[in-house]
């Protein structure tokens, strides 16, 4: 159940880390040391946008593990 939260969690997060993730890339080339050319980026956004709920889902379901055990362990 706690990953399945978590994987909201990263839907929602993801498109706004998407976006800035890329954007300093994208507004200032020269400063970042980074030349993304348009094809490039779309990718770069969707490969966040796939990579950050699967993230979270391995996260919450870590958590959701750790947490049961411990509340069984302190419940006893």
């Amino acid at each position: 159940m706690a990953a399945v939260i978590y994987v909201a969690i990263g839907v929602v997060l993801g498109f706004p880390l998407a976006r800035t993730t890329v954007l300093p890339a994208v507004i200032h080339p020269r400063e970042t040391g980074i030349g993304l050319s348009a094809p490039v980026i779309p990718v770069i956004e969707l490969a966040v946008l796939i990579i950050i709920p699967i993230f979270y889902a391995l996260l919450g379901f870590i958590i959701g593990v750790v947490g049961a055990a411990t509340y069984n362990l302190v419940a006893r």
